[in-house]
């Protein structure tokens, strides 16, 4: 038998908080002891997973036969976390092995056998008195089927049996201590979950506006994710839209999928998502863009591939980096890295508004010079502010 000290988890199987911290409590004391893990699974059964073996199962009806077998693992304390699932006579498991045990309390079920001091419908009970508490209890059967006073007189004798018990704040010791006045209670915060709060590295995150199928890119953006996964590039892939086809998402894949959007929410959601640059990695050129109008008003640095109306409109607006649209994915990612790092800088902002009336004034200049002097359309007219030659042609040429 291991010289290490032996202990027992017992909790429910709810999932949630509960298992989130037994789970994590766990492998904080397997550094330093030999930690098995109690728990109710389903209406007649209980689950032992004892350390470095296969998951055991056993029947409630054989309870005679659970007590023997934890009295054989000569445990020297029992760590008890929750008895929802669990028959009664879990309560008298520390005094039937023999053993101290600490109660550590993660809502509030001793004297709340709904545990949560919430009403049918999802509210707060406001915590009335007793005979309130009773009315709840009865209209809301718990699987022991006890009256309010013998519930809490039961969960008393629990909690006074226990060495110590532990509570995360100070807020839930002041509420035990209202039903149970000569019960002291140790406030103790869970140990943090190292992994998730130390300071995630910083990602360039890189937006992409629209469907996104295979003339627009597909393949392109997914052996970009996946070299950025691989040779761990501080990239991340938004996709404000939706694939052609299903695409391996996070974490196996550093992207993500947000879904079909209305046209005009798009400007919103690409501001809520606060991508660091955006992508156009078309595979074909196209005649116009008009997710690049969003990307152009955003201000937001643009990476592009260097083909049709997309290209030709960042070189007319001064913006943007122009690569080959097949370009390994070397060279795409140094390039959002690149436009990323600039993403802080004084943005060139497209108004929506101004554009606007500034095209309804050129496309309606002949109509309206027509109209004042009376004269037949021009024939051709450029427009050096848009940039845009167009040709009219009068209706005695057609």
């Amino acid at each position: 038998m291991s010289p290490r000290p032996r202990l027992l988890l017992i909790s429910h199987d709810m999932g949630g908080g509960v298992e989130r911290h037994v789970r994590d409590l766990q492998a904080l004391l397997g550094a330093c002891a030999d930690v098995d893990l109690l728990h109710a699974h389903g209406p007649a059964t209980v689950v032992m997973e004892e350390a470095g073996a296969e998951p055991a199962w056993w029947r409630f009806a054989d309870w005679e036969d659970v007590v023997a077998a934890l009295a054989g693992r000569a445990y020297d304390r029992l760590c008890i976390h929750h008895v929802h699932g669990f028959a009664p006579a879990i309560l008298a498991l520390p005094a039937r092995l023999g053993l101290p045990y600490d109660l550590t309390i993660h809502d509030f079920y001793p004297y709340c056998p709904i545990h949560s001091l919430s009403t049918p419908e999802g509210d707060y009970c406001g915590e009335p008195d007793a005979e309130g508490c009773a009315r709840c209890v009865h209209g809301r059967p718990h699987p022991w089927g006890l009256g309010i006073a013998e519930w809490r007189e039961r969960m008393h004798g629990f909690l006074a049996g226990a060495e110590r018990v532990i509570v995360p704040s100070q807020f839930v010791a002041g509420r035990l201590a209202r039903h149970f006045p000569d019960v002291p209670c140790a406030v103790q915060p869970h140990p943090p979950r190292h992994e998730w709060l130390e300071p995630a590295p910083p990602r360039c995150k890189v937006g992409l506006l629209g469907g996104l199928a295979p003339v627009k890119g597909l393949a392109t953006v997914l052996a970009s994710a996946r070299l950025a996964q691989d040779a761990g590039q501080p990239l991340a892939f938004c996709v404000l839209g939706y694939p052609a086809s299903a695409v391996p998402t996070w974490p196996e894949l550093p992207i993500q999928v947000r879904g079909e959007y209305r046209d005009a929410d798009l400007p919103a959601l690409l501001a809520l998502e606060r991508c660091d640059v955006l992508w156009f990695p078309g595979r074909i050129p196209e005649t116009y863009s008009y997710t690049l109008d969003v990307a152009l008003a955003s201000g937001l640095p643009i990476v592009a591939s260097d083909l049709g109306a997309v290209a030709e409109r960042l070189r007319d607006a001064g913006r943007g980096a122009l690569l080959s649209a097949d370009a390994p994915p070397g060279r795409w990612n140094e390039a959002l890295l690149a436009a990323g790092a600039s993403a802080h800088a004084t943005p060139v902002v497209m108004r929506g508004a101004e554009a606007r009336r500034e095209y309804l004034d050129w496309f309606m200049a002949p109509v309206t010079v027509a109209a004042r002097d009376g004269a037949p359309p021009v024939a051709s007219t450029t427009s050096a502010r848009s940039k845009v030659t167009v040709i009219v042609r009068a209706s005695a040429e057609r």
